[in-house]
C-alpha cells in the first residue's frame, strides 16, 4: 500500500540536499526515496485510498528519479533573476490555441494554476478528468490522447487556425 502525503516541505532555499550535489554521489537510496516520495505526493494529489496500477507507478517513479539524479549530481544552476513582469501577468500575450488538462485529483495549487493559466490565455481550453492526479497522459492515456487528438484536429482542419 502506498502512503498519502498531505503536505510537502524542504528545509530551505539555502539547503542544498543531499550534501552530495554536484560530485556525482547522490546516495541512491536517497535518490529512491525522493522519486517515491514525490510520486505519491502528485501522482495520488488529493485521491485517498488509491493504488496506481504498477506500470504507471513505476514510470512516474523512475522518472522522478532520473530527475533527482541529475538535479543533485549536477552543479547547482546558474541563479537569474526571476522575470519582469512575472509571468503569470504575461499569459494576455499569448494568442494562439492552448489546451490546459488537468487531474481533478491534482493537489490543490497544480489545479488553481490550471485555472491561473486559462484565465490568462485568451484562447485557453480547460479539461479536467476525473480521478486523476499529476499526471494526465500517464494516468489516462487513450483519454489524453483523444483528448489531444481532437482538440489538435479541430486546429488543422480550420486554416484561420495555422
Amino acid at each position: 500500500m502506498r502512503k498519502r502525503y498531505r503536505c510537502w516541505s524542504l528545509p530551505s532555499p539555502q539547503t542544498d540536499w543531499p550534501a552530495a550535489r554536484g560530485n556525482n554521489n547522490a546516495p541512491e537510496a536517497d535518490v529512491q526515496a525522493m522519486a517515491r516520495a514525490q510520486v505519491g505526493y502528485f501522482a495520488v494529489g488529493t485521491r485517498t485510498g488509491i493504488d496506481l496500477d504498477t506500470a504507471p507507478w513505476q514510470k512516474m517513479v523512475e522518472l522522478a528519479a532520473d530527475m533527482f539524479r541529475r538535479e543533485w549530481s549536477e552543479p547547482p544552476p546558474v541563479s537569474r533573476p526571476a522575470p519582469e513582469p512575472p509571468l503569470l501577468q504575461r499569459l494576455h500575450q499569448i494568442h494562439c490555441p492552448t489546451l490546459v488538462v488537468d487531474g481533478a485529483a491534482d493537489v490543490r495549487f497544480v489545479c488553481h494554476l490550471a485555472g491561473e493559466l486559462v484565465s490568462g490565455i485568451a484562447e485557453a481550453q480547460l479539461i479536467t478528468l476525473d480521478d486523476t492526479g499529476h499526471l494526465p497522459p500517464m494516468e489516462r492515456p487513450a483519454q489524453f490522447n483523444r483528448i489531444l487528438r481532437e482538440f489538435l484536429g479541430q486546429r488543422t482542419s480550420d486554416p484561420s487556425t495555422m
